[in-house]
């Protein structure tokens, strides 16, 4: 059984649709290395810089080589340094919108409400920017094929799980819907290669998520992830990773902010099913 993006993706698609560098290194970012999170710095803190760079002059100026300054750009998905460069111009050139600010004790309560909006209105931007339209296609196009969609999450992404359920049910896809990790366990020997599973976790270490994710590939079904991290132990099992883009919350990963962006990622699923979309 073929696994990998090939099986539903057009690759020639995705040549054209160049997702925006610092989402990119943020959505990989708790899964680099000491060296990457060096080069990865850098960028946040200098771009400007990084695009007169070559890959040698910033190799230099973090204390690596550049191979892996290459390396770091291919994991992001890029073709290579230049095209990360490229980018990254065209990032700097779009204004920037407010800056979310940590919630402070200090802050009143009309503060707080603008603070709040703010961060859930950063994350569905973010999000945006950073899907690629070529893998919510072959998502798409996978869930059509599918005999069964199995959509799961636990904890805060059960609940988005369960509206995922929902919604496509309203639309005629034949869905089940799971949110317990036990019966995760027994689902998975359930699990062929004509089912399709919507794993759904923030983090994309969910051991539970993680483990059924793991089992279904292995039976040959086709894995869709909605997580924030690209390089997440989930996404490295998946054939489409559609990642969202939640900056970190006083309130931690578990903040409705990375609820709003999961559901930002249904809404644009289902639209596409319903309008035929491929």
């Amino acid at each position: 059984m073929s696994h990998g993006l090939d099986r539903f993706l057009d690759v020639d698609v995705q040549v054209g649709n160049v997702p925006r560098c610092l989402l990119k290194l943020k959505a990989a970012y708790a899964s680099l290395g000491p060296t990457e999170r060096r080069i990865a710095d850098f960028v946040f803190s200098h771009p400007e810089d990084v695009i007169r760079f070559t890959a040698q002059r910033l190799a230099k100026r973090v204390g690596t080589s550049d191979s892996t300054v290459v390396r770091l750009c291919q994991k992001i998905g890029f073709r290579g340094y230049p095209e990360l460069k490229l980018s990254l111009a065209r990032e700097l050139s779009i204004p920037q919108t407010e800056v979310y600010r940590e919630i402070a004790q200090t802050d009143d309560t009309s503060t707080l409400i603008r603070k709040a909006f703010r961060i859930a209105i950063q994350s569905l931007s973010d999000t945006c920017g950073l899907l690629d339209a070529a893998c919510v296609e072959g998502a798409v196009r996978a869930i059509r094929c599918a005999r069964r969609l199995i959509i799961c999450g636990v904890g805060g992404s059960g609940a988005i799980a369960e509206v995922a359920h929902h919604r496509f049910l309203r639309l005629g896809v034949v869905s089940i819907c799971c949110t317990d990790p036990h019966t995760l366990t027994l689902l998975g020997n359930t699990v062929s290669e004509k089912d399709v599973v919507v794993a759904i976790s923030h983090s994309g270490v969910t051991e539970d998520i993680v483990d059924f994710a793991g089992t279904a590939r292995q039976r040959g079904a086709a894995i869709i992830c909605i997580t924030n991290q690209s390089q997440s132990p989930l996404a490295k099992l998946s054939d489409v990773v559609l990642c969202t883009a939640v900056p970190e919350a006083p309130s931690g990963p578990e903040a409705g902010a990375s609820r709003v962006a999961q559901i930002g990622v249904i809404d644009v699923l289902c639209m596409a099913q319903a309008l035929g979309r491929e």
